[in-house]
């Protein structure tokens, strides 16, 4: 039985991590170098930030997705109670989008059309792996993933026809959502029937989105206050400078998605122990992440990004470490939701929000990129800390109560 388990989720483990380095490497190593090229490194900021305005979107995907798995492990549900959800995120999306373009002084009806739409395909697909996540169906997971990427490929070889960023990546999306809307149940009719528990649903899904808004606004908020603080072209240096760590990072995302998936199945009860343990081995794979990352970098950046690695090399420690902090504290606090339910993931992220931003807007604002490094990479290792001391807080005392109450084993 043991035997069946651990050759079951290693099997899960290597189809969800080459998922993600079939998209990631597509999206880091030929579309963002191909248009950096095509574009010039101060045009491709402007990119990098109005993706990243969209990847703070995707967080309302993404607490649609967690919502439903965590739903799915006893409650009831249906589609409706979703899709119900999309149709607001749809309108804030296009609100969103205005004002990020406003902001830019680069509003035109056509530019808002298209970047509007790539916004909401981007949000359903963060959500659309749902349907593969709840089912431990990580094959179908890892074609979900290559097929956006092949979409990113197609995009690239269209580029020189269509001369537009927005075609390149809305191909990948779409791709994604036309798989899983064929082979999928999430998006079949009745697509709007609400379910009994609709509104607790409702309530779920937005406690979950507010807790990934604060984490998509984190991980993102680098380019945002780059662009506005000191200049388009660094924001491309700071991208190039944090680019291995962030990429060897979201590798920890399956980890992520399979943790939770098998957390909502697992039978026993999480110990202090196990938490433990787990925290211990984190802290030491962020170490080693680091540091290859940092040598990687030397290697990777000056035949990605010529035109800043100059630029870029002083800050690949400070940078990398500040990625891979954040990304192993996030598939921590999975335990957190795991132990205490949504309110105490969102209160912690919440601390972390005012954290962050209280460190790095002033770091920004007189320590330029330097300050921007050292206050991102300070802020994560002390929201892991948080996390784990929090965490196995809540699991001693838990514990106690059962020794104190025996009757309840």
């Amino acid at each position: 039985m043991l035997k069946s388990f651990i050759r079951r989720l290693g099997k899960d483990l290597i189809f969800s991590v080459a998922a993600m380095v079939a998209l990631n490497g597509c999206i880091q190593f030929l579309l963002y170098p191909y248009l950096t090229r095509q574009m010039g490194a101060e045009s491709f900021g402007v990119v990098i930030y109005l993706l990243a305005v969209i990847s703070v979107m995707g967080s309302f995907g993404s607490g649609a997705n967690y919502s439903r798995m965590v739903v799915s492990a006893g409650g009831e549900y249906s589609n409706g109670d979703y899709n119900r959800f999309f149709v607001i995120v749809s309108l804030i999306s296009a609100a969103v989008s205005a004002t990020a373009l406003v902001a830019l002084k680069s509003f035109s009806p056509a530019y808002y059309a298209g970047y509007t739409l790539l916004m909401i395909l981007t949000v359903l697909r963060y959500y659309g792996d749902v349907e593969f996540r709840q089912t431990c169906n990580f094959k179908g997971y890892f074609v979900y993933y290559v097929l956006v990427a092949a979409g990113y490929c197609a995009g690239v070889l269209l580029y020189p026809l269509t001369r537009s960023w927005l075609v390149s990546m809305a191909l990948g999306e779409a791709a994604a959502l036309i798989f899983v809307t064929i082979r999928g149940r999430i998006f079949t009719p009745p697509l709007f029937k609400k379910s009994a528990a609709y509104k607790e649903n409702t309530k779920s899904v937005w406690q979950l989105t507010a807790a990934n808004l604060v984490h998509a606004a984190v991980l993102n908020a680098d380019r945002i206050l780059i662009i506005f603080f000191i200049g388009t072209f660094e924001v491309t240096v700071f991208y190039a400078a944090n680019l291995i760590g962030k990429t060897a990072a979201l590798l920890t995302v399956p980890l992520e998605g399979i943790v939770i998936s098998y957390l909502n199945k697992y039978e026993g009860k999480l110990t202090y122990k196990l938490f433990a343990e787990v925290s211990a081995a984190l802290a030491a794979l962020a170490v080693v992440l680091t540091a290859l990352s940092a040598l990687a970098s030397h290697i990777l950046i000056p035949i990605l990004y010529p035109e800043v690695f100059d630029r870029a090399k002083a800050y690949f420690v400070a940078a990398n470490a500040g990625q891979i902090l954040f990304f192993i504290s996030t598939v921590l606090i999975t335990f957190i939701l795991k132990i205490s339910g949504e309110k105490s993931q969102l209160k912690i992220n919440i601390i972390y929000l005012i954290a962050f931003f209280a460190v790095t807007v002033p770091c920004t604002a007189f320590g330029g990129l330097t300050g921007l490094a050292a206050g991102i990479a300070a802020v994560n290792a002390a929201r892991f800390i948080l996390i784990a001391v929090c965490g196995g807080r809540m699991l001693k005392a838990g514990e106690r109560r059962l020794l104190d109450n025996p009757e309840k084993l």
